[in-house]
């Protein structure tokens, strides 16, 4: 916990397990703060590819992350790498986050469109970074396999 100014201004990084991470093909904004999310995929996807091809290309992968507790104000960078460890997601400077109430949650949607990249691990990282240089990392990973040949 790091003590911002006063002693009623408390901040703390999310707690590692209490992040949710869910993969879509697609999501929309709705109104109200809502979000609807279509073709939900799990962390093991399978695709249909020749066997000699090892790209896999998705019209979209929406990736959603949310951090049900923790509080303040965070500077947050998202990185995803493919199996041969390319950068997936242009970076840009660290973006201003805040989760203002501990009750509340913080919510980040990407959407990668098209989505291209090897069959394999994919490793998802967040990094937040805190006013006092403090830093934590969440890190989730996801696989692209081959669907398996009928016989």
């Amino acid at each position: 916990m790091h003590i911002l100014g006063t002693k009623s201004e408390y901040m703390t990084f999310p707690i590692n397990e209490n992040m949710i991470f869910m993969l879509c093909d697609d999501f929309r904004h709705e109104g109200g703060g809502k979000m609807s999310m279509f073709g939900m995929l799990g962390d093991n996807m399978r695709v249909n590819l020749p066997k000699d091809q090892n790209i896999v290309t998705l019209s979209s992968l929406g990736i959603y992350v949310a951090f049900k507790d923790g509080i303040g104000n965070f500077k947050m960078n998202v990185s995803l790498k493919s199996p041969d460890n390319k950068e997936l997601i242009p970076q840009v400077e660290p973006q201003s986050v805040k989760k203002e109430r501990a009750e509340g949650w913080m919510n980040v949607a990407l959407k990668l469109s098209p989505f291209r990249s090897l069959l394999g691990k994919h490793i998802l990282k967040v990094k937040l970074k805190d006013a006092e240089g403090g830093e934590a990392e969440y890190i989730r990973t996801f696989n692209i396999d081959r669907e398996p040949t009928k016989n």
